[in-house]
């Protein structure tokens, strides 16, 4: 047993810990988007220069405050405190808090987790230097490429190579780039990858007579090449559209579609049989051959 001292006053008790230490600043910027979103209604008199540069100033915060969502989801996580709930797994709770549906949930634990294996890319999206769709590129080769590829994404060296890469480049190109890096580094497990999605294409055509469905029902998986190729011959295949033409995206791809099969029956060298090509023996004597020619000649086309 301790004895007190006379005269002795006890310290006051600690203060609790914060529950959250960046809730007041999440509060304050809900306050300040509110404001933006007044300011933006009258943005119609603001200048092209000061509009885009709004624009990219806040293209740079959304990616940022994507990144600090992640991190967030990733220590609820990683902590287990999502459990107790009644959700079977954390895309479920997700989902429910959310309120994002069955797919948006699980959408966004892999928005969110992808990064985790490349920090050096998560943090260059929450300092702003790396646009999120550029991070999700190179984080869906340091999660789902072949271990050789896996390797050389995650590793410090590999993700500074990308990150040089995806300067100046949009998404789609930087996409193309980060194709060529990985098949450069794998070569062989590129020609893997494509044999096996090669063995899983597959194209079927219902034909329907019955009901709201009559028609045709096409269904099919192609691998990345054959995809591209199809789509750079629909694209072919469709006009750009008149001013009157009310028919939306999947219409004209429809009728694209059409369009080639259309020309493609009409060939000679596609039509159906043209692989056996109709052959006709004429026998003649050497006289009748001799005799004919003057005839032939004759009739021939200048």
């Amino acid at each position: 047993m301790v004895d007190v001292l006379d005269g002795y006053t006890p310290a006051p008790p600690a203060a609790a810990p914060r529950v959250c230490a960046v809730r007041d600043e999440i509060v304050a910027l809900r306050a300040a988007a509110a404001v933006l979103a007044s300011a933006a209604g009258g943005a119609s008199g603001w200048t092209g220069p000061e509009r885009q540069e709004a624009l990219a100033e806040l293209n740079l915060t959304i990616d940022t405050l994507a990144a600090v969502r992640s991190a967030l989801l990733i220590a609820e996580r990683d902590a287990q405190t999502w459990r107790g709930h009644g959700d079977p797994t954390f895309a479920a709770w997700v989902e429910r808090k959310t309120r994002l549906g069955n797919r948006g949930g699980a959408a966004r634990v892999r928005q969110a987790t992808e990064p985790d294996t490349v920090p050096a890319v998560r943090q260059a999206v929450a300092a702003g230097e790396l646009p999120l769709e550029h991070a999700a590129i190179i984080a869906k080769v340091a999660a789902n490429g072949t271990p050789t590829r896996r390797q050389a994404a995650t590793s410090p060296t590999g993700q500074q190579t990308l990150l040089g890469l995806a300067a100046g480049q949009d998404a789609a190109t930087f996409a193309l780039t980060t194709d060529r890096w990985t098949a450069d580094i794998d070569p062989d497990g590129l020609e893997r990858d494509h044999q096996a999605h090669y063995r899983t294409r597959f194209l079927t055509l219902t034909h329907t007579s019955t009901g709201t469905g009559t028609g045709t029902h096409v269904k099919g998986l192609l691998d990345t090449m054959a995809g591209k190729k199809v789509a750079l011959a629909l694209e072919a295949a469709t006009p750009r559209p008149p001013a009157d033409d009310d028919r939306d995206f999947g219409h004209r791809t429809a009728d694209a579609l059409d369009t080639i099969a259309t020309r493609i029956l009409a060939s000679a060298d596609t039509k159906p049989g043209a692989h056996v090509p109709p052959q006709v023996s004429v026998i003649l004597t050497e006289e009748t051959w001799l005799a004919a020619q003057p005839t032939a000649t004759a009739a021939a086309p200048p």
